[in-house]
């Protein structure tokens, strides 16, 4: 049995079309540092403005993969600016301290 998956750009792509079929307007793409995460949001952001949207790619400056209470209040900040907008986050869903085993 071979398993296959699409890659976190191709998965990053898909949701943008998605977005653009669910009739979003303002799009944001959140990311940290970490590389994979770069990769995602701009795939994503790239893939929704080909598509005729208007979409930013917010990068947070943590280091780590994960995100502050401080990178939390910049993004709800960002957000109740705009109407309506959608985000896409290409962040690690594990916590910080999952790491410690």
């Amino acid at each position: 049995m071979m398993t296959m998956g699409l890659s976190v750009e191709d998965e990053a792509r898909e949701a943008a079309a998605w977005a653009v079929a669910n009739k979003a307007h303002k799009l944001f793409a959140v990311s940290t540092s970490a590389a994979w995460q770069r990769r995602a949001a701009k795939a994503f952001a790239a893939k929704a403005r080909s598509l005729g949207l208007e979409a930013e790619v917010v990068e947070l400056g943590s280091t780590v993969g994960f995100l502050s209470a401080l990178d939390l209040e910049q993004i709800k900040k960002r957000v109740q600016a705009e109407k309506s907008p959608t985000v896409f986050a290409a962040l690690d869903a594990r916590r910080p301290n999952s790491f410690a085993k």
